[in-house]
């Protein structure tokens, strides 16, 4: 069974079309059925799998099972690197290259973690029995960290880089310690910079904050503490002991350095709880569910928002994806002279208002602190210069929906930015993501005709500003010219300024198996467009 084939929502549900919302709170929501028996093992390179006997599945963001792999054995832990894949049982490793070929391992230790750092290299952390020792190995080298007298048990809570070339690994040993080692990883080889004793436990978890790479949650026995990388110490630092005291069902993440979001599954809802650190403010919101609610399996950070995935019923999955509200006070330059403190929600009423100048230092604080809303609201308002949203788009290429909507400029203007700013990679991702526009142009309601013009209009622009340098970095998809081609075959009887477009279709053929010399004749035939 497909996506919502299950679950009928109390809401209808779309990815293109606005979202769902419940007392003013926007989120998507969607739900799939599992294979019998499946348990989730973790999520890694944008898919979540699930192990279920000895089948292994993997479930995208949109929740459609995207692989499937029948092993021996029921793995336990999965990691990615690109198309690559490695996934493990206690002892064997199965690794699946970019063709999808697959390769089994017996291992001699028992595995904890794995993690891909590359497409034939990867870092484990184990169990050596023989010796009684938790090790991190890459190929033939290791590193042994501690020795054990016991059973050799160990819980791993976190492992993953924090910096370039050092890996943290957190975890409790036999004897209850939270310890966190710090690993250099250069060329293959493993040096242990640190290994420091956090705290005595029985249990413990850490999580990397949603929206700051470099602040961490860690709790133990339900005493939560904010900590930090430390560059220049190679250490992690304590940043605070937070007051919170969730409930057992909770789930508690990290939100920048000033709210902590707790989760919690009810019968029929998902309850969401923003906890100030700074102050003692406290704001929750709701999520109603037509359907039981078991648990809250991993809660993840997914471009600018919050993905949380839910257990639901005997055998049924939720995912939930929401944007997060940000309260946080940063500094702003106004008139190029006055710096003062705006929160995000002001800022964007001030664009909206035209209140404020859109300029380039403008700018660049939205994208430094990625302050989606505002940088909607440049793209609406009527005052953005052709360069600043051109650098929004190029920072993000996902408010282009909003640009093709909304945004107005003049055309030569607009070519210069192009050709300035935007890179022969970034032009090709944004002339794929118009075609997929233009293949679901439903997304755009009754605006459809609008935006269908308006695409094929910035499509032209595009064109005549890169068309020779991606030619030269051999970027241009030749599947572009059947689609364009399939554009203009009946546009003799539609206004849509498809002629344009034409005399493309017309060039990228002539020059198929030709490489450009020259990029000074213009191929836009005489027609006026405006965006």
């Amino acid at each position: 069974m497909g996506v919502r084939d299950r679950f009928r929502l109390a809401v209808p549900v779309s990815t293109m079309a606005p979202e769902s919302q419940h007392g003013g709170f926007e989120y998507d929501l969607k739900s799939c059925t599992l294979p019998e028996g499946a348990q989730f093992i973790a999520r890694s390179g944008g898919a979540y799998f699930f192990s279920s006997d000895k089948c292994q599945h993997a479930y995208n963001e949109q929740l459609k099972c995207v692989r499937k792999f029948d092993f021996q054995y029921r793995c336990r832990m999965a990691s990615t690197y690109d198309k690559a894949l490695a996934l493990a049982a206690r002892n064997r490793l199965y690794t699946v290259d970019k063709a999808g070929a697959v390769k089994e391992l017996k291992m001699s230790k028992r595995l904890l973690h794995v993690h891909m750092m590359g497409e034939d290299e990867l870092l484990h952390v184990l169990i050596c029995r023989t010796r009684k020792m938790l090790q991190l190995q890459i190929g033939e080298r290791t590193l042994s960290l501690e020795a054990y007298t016991g059973k050799c048990d160990c819980e791993v809570i976190f492992a993953d880089f924090v910096d370039t070339g050092v890996f943290c690994l957190a975890y409790v040993n036999e004897g209850t310690d939270v310890k966190i080692a710090l690993v250099a990883v250069r060329n293959g080889r493993l040096t242990l910079l640190r290994n420091d004793l956090f705290r005595q436990a029985k249990s413990a978890k850490m999580t990397r904050a949603i929206g700051s790479n470099k602040l961490f949650l860690i709790g133990c026995d339900g005493k939560w503490s904010v900590l930090t990388y430390d560059r220049l110490y190679c250490a992690m630092v304590l940043v605070r002991h937070l007051n919170i005291a969730p409930g057992s069902t909770t789930t508690l993440r990290l939100l920048g350095q000033e709210r902590v979001m707790e989760f919690e599954a009810a019968d029929h809802s998902m309850r969401i709880v923003y906890h100030g650190i700074t102050d003692s403010s406290r704001v929750e919101k709701k999520i109603p569910l037509e359907a039981e609610c078991k648990e809250i399996l991993t809660v993840n950070e997914v471009g600018k928002r919050v993905a949380v995935l839910l257990r639901a019923g005997e055998s049924g999955l939720m995912l939930i994806h929401f944007k997060p509200p940000i309260s946080t006070r940063v500094s702003i330059l106004f008139d190029n002279k006055l710096m003062v403190q705006k929160p995000e929600e002001e800022l964007s009423e001030l664009i909206r208002t035209g209140k404020v100048t859109i300029n380039t230092q403008l700018v660049d604080h939205i994208m430094r602190n990625k302050l989606e809303s505002c940088a909607i609201e440049c793209l609406k308002s009527i005052y953005i210069p052709e360069k600043e949203a051109v650098r929004i788009i190029v920072e993000d290429t996902e408010l282009l929906k909003v640009l093709i909507q909304h945004t107005k400029g003049d055309q030569n203007e607009m070519i210069a930015a192009i050709r300035k700013q935007v890179s022969e990679e970034k032009c090709a991702e944004i002339v794929e993501k118009l075609f997929y526009m233009l293949d679901n142009i439903d997304m755009f309601g009754d605006q459809q005709i609008h935006c269908y013009k308006r695409i094929i209009a910035f499509m032209n622009i595009l064109l005549d500003a890169k068309l020779f340098q991606m030619q030269e970095a051999q970027k241009l998809n030749p599947e572009w010219i059947d689609k364009l081609q399939q554009l203009v075959q009946h546009c003799t009887t539609e206004n849509h300024n498809l002629l344009s477009l034409l005399s493309f279709t017309a060039s990228l053929l002539k020059s198929r198996g030709k490489k450009q010399k020259t990029d000074k004749s213009s191929l836009i035939v005489s027609l006026p467009i405006s965006v």
